[in-house]
């Protein structure tokens, strides 16, 4: 994609754009000034001469998802049913790998020696759980119940440091991106519904639905306060002392909610 070797100076045969800049000059844009007023991409003419700023972003992602799940079903005579499943999974990108020419944090591939490198996408769940059940009804009322367990996403650890010499403090540290993951997420609910029959095609529905019903705590990692995602700031030699804390507040607490409705 680049124009030309920014070490030699030289342009690159067969390159993807040109910018009209010298070789060694990769960018749409004058920082400070204003940009030359066309480019050639892909081998076509644009004219830029009516625009400020412009950048140039190429997207060439690729991923790859893997699953097996596992089913077990039962429905009984006399109202009892449960549904569970089991669903291992895989699933690894490039993130895009978007390349820009705008030298800011998001126009930085993961990895500049080897693009097309997979690493975790940012949804990978190697395994989730689901366990639903309904159990037959005592005095006209309905219990049924949901266990859900999925593995915690994955998150990058970096430095706040250019390790990579490209001017951006956006490298990852230890396994590179995605190569931390959160903890593991559960949660149990419950609904208890009831129908009363009031005569004359009147039905009064109600129930009671509790989310998260043991109020477990499913907290992660984040980049507020002290816990932060970095890894060591600058210089190297300092570690961060908070590196991987479990600082996230939960925002799933326990939940109920009660539902009248009238059908006629």
């Amino acid at each position: 994609m680049t124009q030309g070797d920014t070490s030699t100076q030289v342009a690159i045969p067969g390159s993807y754009y040109n910018d009209s800049y010298v070789p060694n000059q990769n960018l749409f844009y004058a920082r400070g000034g204003t940009h030359s007023g066309h480019a050639v991409v892909d081998g076509r003419s644009l004219d830029l001469s009516a625009f400020g700023d412009v950048y140039l972003s190429k997207y060439d992602g690729i991923g790859e998802y893997k699953n097996i799940s596992f089913e077990l079903n039962k429905v009984s005579s006399t109202g009892f049913a449960f549904n569970s499943s089991i669903t291992l999974s895989s699933s690894r990108d490039s993130n895009s790998n978007e390349n820009a020419t705008a030298g800011n944090v998001s126009g930085s591939p993961v990895d500049p020696s080897s693009p097309l490198r997979l690493y975790r996408s940012d949804n990978d769940t190697p395994l989730r759980v689901v366990l639903t059940g309904k159990l037959p009804p005592y005095f006209g009322v309905f219990l049924s119940g949901t266990f859900t367990w999925t593995s915690g996403l994955p998150w990058s650890p970096a430095y706040y440091n250019d390790i990579n010499g490209d001017n951006l403090y956006n490298d990852y540290a230890l396994g590179g991106r995605n190569s931390m993951r959160q903890p593991y997420n559960k949660t149990f609910n419950l609904a208890l519904t009831r129908a009363f029959f009031l005569g004359h095609d009147l039905r009064l529905d109600v129930s009671a639905q509790v989310f998260n019903v043991f109020n477990w705590a499913n907290q992660t990692v984040t980049s507020a306060g002290q816990g932060d995602l970095t890894y060591a700031t600058q210089p190297l030699a300092i570690a961060n002392p908070y590196f991987g804390q479990i600082n996230g507040l939960d925002q799933h607490s326990r939940e109920v909610q009660f539902n009248v409705k009238l059908a006629f």
